[in-house]
């Protein structure tokens, strides 16, 4: 039975490395296209210009989205 956990345990670790794996292969893809990354910028440029330029939104989350807090 304790070999079966070790097994399963060891599964679920490589099921997590693949997948960073396979994150971190996309993000190198993305940042590669230069035009993709500007496309990003300038989304995430008008999301938060639109967060902070509603004086009656009192989502105070959008001002702090991709911060540490997020984490």
């Amino acid at each position: 039975m304790r070999d079966l956990c070790v097994v399963s345990q060891r599964l679920r670790d490589v099921k997590e490395a693949y997948r960073n794996f396979l994150i971190l292969g996309a993000l190198e893809e993305l940042t590669m296209d230069t035009r993709k990354m500007a496309i990003i910028a300038s989304d995430i440029q008008k999301q938060a210009s639109a967060a902070i330029s509603d004086p009656h939104d009192r989502n105070w989350l959008n001002l702090y989205r991709g911060n540490i807090l997020d984490d």
